[in-house]
């Protein structure tokens, strides 16, 4: 009996310890690294008129490129072309032109959450709020709108007719500025829309073919304006030329024409301090603080790019090397302050201008 009794009780804290055991092992919640969280995204357009877009990312932690992020996790293609990329509330909104949608991502995973479609021409993406969006459209080429998304469905609810060509856009308070860039026409419009009632507030009159918009420290909003060619394409009748637009009152403030009838500019971009604007140019990328009231005679950076973005988490500038328009590109990084080569990784086929970077 007392043998009996001596096993019992070595049997009960045999089993009291493996009980113990597994209660302590389910315990620990243990999170998985979000693979994709902290980097930027590239915007590569593929091939034109075939094959697909694709998005590569830029890691901060492996200071590595990986490729082909949204087709490896989901197995399929994005479609052609990818034109931008925006991120807004945890999700990735990458919009794909040829295709006419708007391929929906989760920011960590890259899984897909949703597919925008019924768009035409489709180029940027803009937020703003939780339960609406706005999307810059060229419809055939030679129109205008923005469609308006309902994110809870991500369904376009209504439309608004904008200036030919929306391209960019920025959003200041409640009022919404788009830059209209002609399409396949000519424009020299910048569209402000009430984003609370959906309603055109005013126009503004710019330069030939506005491309590019940001905002500086003070809260001015600056435009670059690309000119327009003429009809045989041997000169430009219209030179490019910079904005410099007050939006208290929607006028325009100041602005300089680069005087140049043979190179457009280009990728207007800002530094994270808004005290610095970025352009390409006649073969070079070009330096200018925004109180200077005109333009630099020298570019800081020599050489022809797809597009151009600021990095804020490294104040680097990363230029985008199309190469064959065929095959893998690159991304060059730059210091901002000199132009000095960082460094440089191949991408996806046709990176463009349509970054995304965490603090924009």
């Amino acid at each position: 009996m007392q043998r009996f009794k001596y096993y019992q009780t070595c049997w009960l804290i045999i089993l009291s310890l493996v009980f113990v055991a597994c209660e302590d092992s389910d315990e620990p919640n243990v999170e998985v690294p979000a693979k994709y969280a902290n980097g930027f995204l590239i915007a590569n357009e593929g091939p034109f008129q075939n094959g697909s877009g694709t998005v590569s990312f830029y890691s901060y932690d492996s200071a590595t490129v990986t490729n082909d992020v949204f087709q490896t996790v989901n197995n399929r293609p994005l479609g052609n072309v990818l034109q931008s990329i925006s991120v807004y509330n945890d999700e990735v909104f990458m919009v794909i032109n040829n295709a006419e949608k708007v391929e929906v991502a989760d920011t960590e995973t890259f899984e897909s959450v949703a597919t925008i479609e019924g768009l035409a021409q489709a180029r940027y993406f803009q937020a703003v709020s939780a339960d609406k969006a706005y999307v810059s459209e060229w419809i055939n080429g030679y129109g205008g709108q923005l469609s308006i998304i309902d994110l809870n469905t991500y369904e376009v609810s209504d439309a608004i007719t904008t200036g030919l060509g929306p391209e960019r856009m920025l959003l200041d308070d409640n009022k919404l500025y788009v830059v209209c860039s002609g399409g396949y026409s000519t424009d020299s419009v910048v569209t402000v829309i009430d984003t609370d009632t959906d309603e055109i507030l005013t126009s503004i009159e710019v330069g030939v073919n506005p491309s590019g918009i940001v905002k500086d420290e003070d809260g001015f909003i600056w435009v670059l304006c690309k000119g327009n060619y003429t009809a045989d394409y041997s000169a430009l009748e219209n030179s490019g030329s910079l904005y410099k637009i007050n939006p208290s009152t929607n006028t325009v403030e100041s602005s300089i024409s680069f005087n140049n009838f043979y190179s457009q500019p280009s990728d207007l971009v800002i530094d994270d301090d808004g005290e610095t604007i970025y352009y390409s140019f006649n073969g070079g990328i070009y330096k200018m603080d925004t109180d200077d009231t005109a333009l630099p005679s020298t570019s800081i950076i020599t050489g022809y790019f797809y597009g151009l973005g600021y990095d804020p988490e490294s104040d680097y500038l990363i230029a985008s090397d199309a190469g064959d328009y065929t095959s893998s590109g690159k991304i060059v990084r730059y210091d901002s302050e000199d132009g000095t080569v960082i460094d440089e990784f191949t991408v996806g086929v046709t990176p463009n201008g349509g970054f995304y970077f965490p603090a924009d």
